[in-house]
């Protein structure tokens, strides 16, 4: 699974980006061919995290949308994490935000020397699943890093 948001400097979280995410997972949960999945970046940033560039418009939603949003988002995530094979971020530059969610929702992170970041202190609504998945994940022990 490669990012590539096309016109973009930096692959991020927005609405379609997500809405493919979603639409991938229900792909993947449907194959039964599929031994493990790679997931990668074509751009200096692995994933920057979401469009805030949105947010403006997000947040001028009723409470109740939003609420759906941020749920819709966590679900996809959290399906992601339980398909049934192993899955690897590869890891080649910064990966905030999102971009360190999707990091962990993968059993196996290798970084490249470009890689910074990747672990930083989240400061937005799902704050509280990246902390989890942070501990149970560096607890696990299954970070590599490349040279």
């Amino acid at each position: 699974m490669q990012y590539n948001a096309e016109n973009e400097s930096v692959n991020k979280f927005d609405a379609e980006t997500n809405k493919q995410f979603g639409e991938a997972v229900t792909a993947l949960e449907k194959a039964d061919d599929v031994k493990g999945l790679i997931v990668t970046s074509s751009k200096g940033v692995f994933i920057a995290g979401a469009d805030i560039t949105e947010f403006v418009a997000s947040f001028k939603q009723p409470e109740e949308e939003i609420k759906d949003w941020v749920i819709n988002i966590n679900d996809a995530f959290n399906r992601f994490e339980d398909l049934p094979f192993p899955k690897v971020a590869a890891i080649n530059g910064a990966a905030l935000g999102g971009g360190c969610e999707m990091t962990l929702v993968c059993e196996y992170r290798v970084m490249s020397d470009k890689a910074s970041s990747v672990y930083q202190k989240p400061n937005w609504v799902s704050s509280q699943v990246l902390v989890v998945r942070f501990v149970v994940r560096v607890s696990s022990v299954s970070i590599m890093r490349l040279s």
